[in-house]
């Protein structure tokens, strides 16, 4: 973990989240910090963020599109994603 937070500079739960993630063969991170995102792309760990969630959730009928759009503005309010990034998941919900 100690690697990782010095090498990634990751926060502690991110760095135990990744070592925990990297430990199991089929696991999933699921995370919206970027440099996690980055780490998790160079060392092939499968990961997905909040949004992509969402939209899973409403492609999956878990949702209604009035719900999905109110939870990814509420995630966009609350996180650091781009406005590029919010309107392309925005736009995942048809």
């Amino acid at each position: 973990v100690l690697y990782y937070i010095k090498e990634f500079n990751l926060g502690i739960g991110e760095a135990s989240t990744f070592v925990l993630g990297k430990k199991s063969k089929n696991s999933l991170i699921l995370t919206d910090d970027k440099k996690l995102i980055n780490l998790c792309k160079i060392e092939l760990i499968s990961f997905t963020t909040a949004m992509a969630i969402i939209v899973k959730m409403y492609e999956d009928k878990i949702i209604d599109k009035k719900t999905a759009i109110e939870k990814i503005d509420k995630v966009f309010s609350h996180g650091r994603y781009s406005e590029e990034l919010y309107g392309f998941f925005k736009n995942q919900v048809k």
